[in-house]
């Protein structure tokens, strides 16, 4: 995918944008249905399993966001929502070659939604391990030069290091 300030986009559609890599799921394959209705997700017609876990997390902006688990066929994972959020409906048929992806802060995530679904060449993974954390709140960036890393790591989460993806 490739970012230039608020503008994000697949890189088969905007090849000029600087190339960001997304950690996002895939949640829709080629010809698949997707919607999402009252807060909901579905798949080819089937209603996504989820549920709270009670937990619940602030986050970099200082939302708190609730824990909740989601499970599909392929298996489970856990995300976080923000109810104070209103969701917008939406349903679509994944193009032939192209996959729809979601990230797991449902509701504060550059996804899909977004930008669009992504060509399968621009799919690189699974993740399985967090290899670097920023508290985006606290200045840190991704680009720039050493100095401004440099200054950013004091943002790093190192707690998020190593940690394992579901």
């Amino acid at each position: 995918v490739g970012r230039l300030g608020s503008v994000i986009a697949p890189r088969d559609i905007r090849p000029d944008l600087p190339v960001e890599r997304f950690v996002k799921r895939v949640i829709g394959l080629p010809g698949d249905e997707i919607a999402r209705r009252d807060g909901v997700l579905w798949v080819n017609g089937a209603q996504a399993d989820a549920w709270p876990t009670g937990e619940i997390f602030v986050d970099e902006a200082g939302r708190r966001l609730a824990g909740w688990r989601e499970e599909f066929e392929a298996g489970g994972h856990a995300l976080l929502q923000d109810r104070s959020v209103p969701t917008a409906d939406f349903t679509l048929e994944v193009p032939v070659g192209r996959y729809f992806m979601m990230g797991d802060h449902r509701d504060h995530s550059s996804d899909s939604r977004l930008f669009g679904t992504v060509a399968r060449d621009d799919l690189i993974g699974p993740a399985s391990i967090v290899y670097w954390s920023w508290d985006v709140g606290q200045g840190a960036s991704s680009g720039g030069s050493f100095g401004q890393w440099w200054q950013a790591l004091g943002s790093t989460r190192w707690g998020r290091l190593g940690e394992t993806i579901e």
